[in-house]
């Protein structure tokens, strides 16, 4: 897990040296620390209204020294003539750029008339577009409207705090539209401490503090994916000015073309990948599995240093590296949800004392946080940061820190609970068709066809296999019961296996009532988990497989609980089972149980261990098969960690599946292994047991066993056993050595 690994470790070399975003904005500065600097004279100015061909009156503004905003000098150069006898003379037509209107000089020298900035009024707005015409000049802008200024969670949140937070957003917003409608190359620079940056535009944000200038240009950049040539410095000048300024490698208009288009190659992909998609979390879904599968953290050379170019800070690095950084991973999924209509937030904070990004989603009217950077791993897509509520995502995220994160300075919302992120397959002719995804266990139910069979899938994936972590991936899928009656349904959780060779615990399922089961159910690699309701299975065969756990009671109405392998019950209530075709796996039996057909399973461990004192189960009919032919026996493992337990048996009887060896004989072994205590093993009824051989066995360390009870048995069956006990030694204590004991009923050793 490198990837991961080194997310951790070198966050902070990431967002100190490559992400000027969070570095220069002062989210790594304390605001009473402020940096003073001497700003040097710009290299170039070459805007339309700082041309002269005269020698320039040159003013230099004083510098603005805040612990947020970094200042720069603004250069103002007056034009005038050198020949007052000479009369400038001006073309009729406009000349336009982005911002101005004038009329050039006809008569050689390089003065312009009429400069003025346009008047845009809308034309015309559709759903892709708009259109704005300035009233003077008619020079014409056409602009992206698929992102909207009013569809922007921090622009809205702005409104309501007050409008002179809003108006900024507003210019900012608007400036870079207007940009982004152009086609020009970019030459006009300004200089700071020694380094020159081209700038598109210059905004007042007279009536705001600098804290509150620095607050909304942040959060503007921030939720602005599309304006992804955005240098991610703050820029300003005395007179509360702001530039605007653009990375080095988007000044040229064809470069932003080139990438305009695969960005919209990008969203025409998603398109037809979601196109059948009729729900939010469907799309949201299909939305992380792209992304996460073509995309992977950026590294420099070395394979370990996050990359600090600035394409790996935004949506370039996705479509022309296919990989980036966490702001990398958060604004191509924040760009996505925007073209198709979902409500979503980048969020800046912090995870272990070091910078982050990762994003926060509406669906359906309820928010949940996401986290791309850490789904992604080497080892294929994760959903253990996928859908979480701010309980879980504060584990080990920390929202809105004003050390490395950003002060929004309105509050985002709040996700309270956690996505049971299902998916939901039908089967047909033991074919699997993927027919959607539904954001919990309960909802899967609604749409269900009654005669057809269905697997969920419950997503609670653990992909970064040797980072596994307890606090964020126990979620747990809440269940009612089902809304309609169907064929069949098989639920399925998380199947991974650990690095170290051991499976993680399963998906949990939680009842919220008393849930009744009345079709073919099968739990495979689940945890049923209830101190409260009880499961009742009629009429029906519920199915355990992989690797299970039941921590419910359960009750039978002429139902079936059968196994496919080992599977783990923790009985902490009293439990009543008619049918029991599974092995008990080893859990601890915490109640009294009453067991009416209890199947034994050859080649697998049908274990019972006591966990809590004076427990008793009863099994009315214990039903064992061998197969001699195979060298097969069905065996019984009864552990105990607790005393004075029971294990009382009706009879002993072979099952119809048993292949007689001699007659209806056959082999039924009974191991009591690694023991602290002696479980009381009884047979109390006086019929003939169909039984040839039990062979007890202990691996304690015990060189004498005289005086130990066996079995528990009327005087009546006693001539039925051929009861053979075996001690660690291998040593075999033969019938000649066993007593009956008339008090007790117990066959002991002599």
């Amino acid at each position: 897990m490198k990837k991961i690994k080194y997310l951790f470790i070198l966050l902070p070399l990431l967002f100190l040296t490559s992400c000027e975003l969070f570095n220069n904005s002062g989210l790594t500065k304390t605001a009473d620390t402020p940096k003073t600097t001497t700003e040097e004279k710009p290299n170039k100015t070459t805007s339309s209204d700082n041309k002269s061909a005269t020698t320039p009156n040159t003013t230099t503004e004083a510098p603005k020294t805040t612990s947020n905003i970094i200042p720069v000098t603004t250069t103002k150069i007056e034009t005038t003539s050198t020949d007052a006898s000479h009369v400038h003379t001006f073309s009729n037509n406009w000349e336009t750029d982005n911002k101005f209107h004038w009329h050039a000089s006809t008569c050689g020298h390089d003065v312009v008339d009429s400069k003025a900035e346009h008047n845009f009024e809308t034309t015309n707005i559709t759903d892709a577009k708009i259109t704005m015409k300035c009233s003077i000049c008619n020079k014409e802008l056409e602009y992206d409207n698929t992102i909207s200024l009013e569809s922007l969670y921090g622009y809205k949140s702005f409104k309501t705090l007050g409008k002179k937070y809003s108006d900024f957003y507003e210019k900012l917003f608007t400036a870079a539209q207007l940009f982004s409608a152009s086609n020009i190359d970019v030459s006009d620079t300004k200089t700071f401490q020694g380094e020159a940056y081209y700038i598109i535009d210059t905004l007042d944000y007279t009536g705001l503090t600098d804290n509150e200038a620095t607050s909304v240009w942040n959060i503007f950049v921030l939720e602005n994916p599309q304006f992804y040539w955005l240098n991610n410095h703050i820029l300003t000048g005395s007179g509360n000015h702001l530039y605007l300024s653009i990375g080095d490698d988007f000044i040229l208009s064809s470069e932003r073309t080139k990438k305009d288009q695969k960005i919209n190659n990008l969203v025409s992909t998603v398109s037809t990948l979601i196109s059948n998609s009729n729900t939010e979390i469907e799309k949201f879904t299909k939305i992380h599995e792209y992304i996460l599968n073509n995309m992977e953290y950026a590294y420099k050379s070395d394979g370990e240093t996050p990359e600090d170019e600035l394409w790996a800070h935004n949506i370039i690095g996705f479509i022309e590296h296919k990989k980036g950084v966490c702001e990398c991973y958060a604004k191509t999924f924040l760009y996505l949800s925007y073209r198709f209509g979902l409500e979503n937030i980048a969020v800046s904070g912090s995870s272990k004392g070091q910078n982050h990004m990762w994003n926060l989603a509406k669906i359906d009217n309820n928010w949940y946080h996401f986290d791309f950077t850490w789904d992604d791993s080497e080892k294929g897509i994760s959903y253990n940061y996928f859908g979480l509520s701010n309980e879980n995502i504060t584990k080990d995220h920390q929202i809105n820190d004003q050390t490395h994160g950003i002060n929004y300075l309105y509050e985002l919302p709040n996700s309270l609970s956690t996505l049971e992120l299902v998916k939901i397959y039908e089967i047909e002719e033991e074919k699997e068709t993927l027919l959607g995804y539904a954001k919990s266990l309960n909802e899967s139910f609604e749409d269900l066809n009654e005669a057809k069979d269905y697997r969920f899938e419950l997503i609670n994936y653990f992909n970064r296999l040797d980072e596994k972590n307890d606090t964020i991936d126990n979620r747990i899928y809440k269940l009612s019961n089902p809304t309609k009656k169907i064929a069949s349904l098989k639920i399925s959780g998380v199947s991974n296996i650990g690095s170290n060779g051991e499976y993680y615990s399963p998906t949990i399922i939680s009842p919220t009532e008393n849930i009744i089961l009345d079709f073919d159910v099968e739990f495979y690699n689940v945890e049923l988990k209830s101190d409260e309701y009880t499961l009742k299975i009629k009429d029906s065969t519920t199915t355990f497989s992989g690797y299970d756990k039941i921590n419910i009671e359960i009750i039978d109405d002429k139902g079936t609980i059968d196994s496919k392998s080992d599977i783990l019950i923790n009985y902490n209530k009293p439990i009543t089972i008619t049918n029991l075709r599974a092995s008990l796996g080893g859990g601890r039996i915490n109640s009294n149980a009453k067991i009416t057909n209890f199947y034994l399973e050859t080649k697998k461990r049908n274990d019972i261990m006591f966990g809590t004192d004076n427990t008793t189960i009863e099994i009315t009919t214990l039903y064992a098969h061998n197969e001699i032919d195979n060298n097969t026996v069905p065996v019984l493992l009864i552990n105990s960690v607790a005393e004075n337990c029971k294990i009382n048996i009706g009879s002993v009887l072979a099952d119809d599946s048993c292949i007689a060896y001699d007659s209806s004989l056959f082999y039924f072994n009974i191991y009591t292994e690694s023991l602290d205590y002696y479980p009381i093993f009884e047979i109390n009824n006086d019929t003939t047991l169909d039984l040839y051989y039990i062979i007890v066995s202990s691996a304690l360390n015990k060189t004498s066993m005289s005086g130990k009870n066996i079995i528990k048995t009327p005087k009546s069956n006693v001539s039925n056993f051929n009861l053979v006990f075996v001690n660690n030694s291998q040593t075999q204590i033969k019938n000649s050595e066993l007593e009956y004991d008339n008090e007790t009923s117990y066959i002991k050793l002599k």
